[in-house]
């Protein structure tokens, strides 16, 4: 029997990358470039980056990064979340699906081909039934 290769959980992923980024702040240099304010903005001066002392990250802070992360980004994961249950909320009632459906059939209407008739189910969208002009 051939083994297939299993895709690990979403959180081991995570925990994977912050592990590596964690290792890579004690090989990668740090360094910085100097920054002006022109017109009310802060932009990056050409040809002024310069090395500055090492602040590896401690196995220790790696726990502290996700929530930290969350904390910070707080609006931008609130709005993703909201977004998603919406989607979720949109996909469940079948809304997608029934308006996929009805826009790919919009041209055998239009040729006179097929008739809609409307057949009443539970749920926010409707479900069509689709009968050719030969009563099929």
């Amino acid at each position: 029997m051939k083994k297939t290769l299993k895709m690990p959980h979403t959180y081991a992923l995570l925990l994977i990358l912050v592990a590596f980024a964690c290792v890579m702040t004690y090989i990668i240099p740090a360094g910085i470039y100097d920054r002006e304010n022109v017109d009310g903005r802060k932009q990056v001066v050409n040809d002024s980056y310069h090395h500055v002392a090492q602040q590896p990250v401690s196995p220790i802070e790696i726990f502290r990064a996700v929530p930290t992360g969350l904390v910070e980004a707080g609006e931008i994961v609130f709005y993703i979340f909201l977004v998603g249950g919406a989607f979720g909320i949109i996909h469940r009632t079948g809304a997608i699906k029934v308006s996929v459906f009805l826009g790919d059939e919009c041209e055998n209407l239009r040729n006179g081909s097929r008739r809609v008739r409307n057949v009443p189910q539970s749920g926010s969208a409707g479900r069509y039934a689709w009968e050719t002009e030969a009563g099929e």
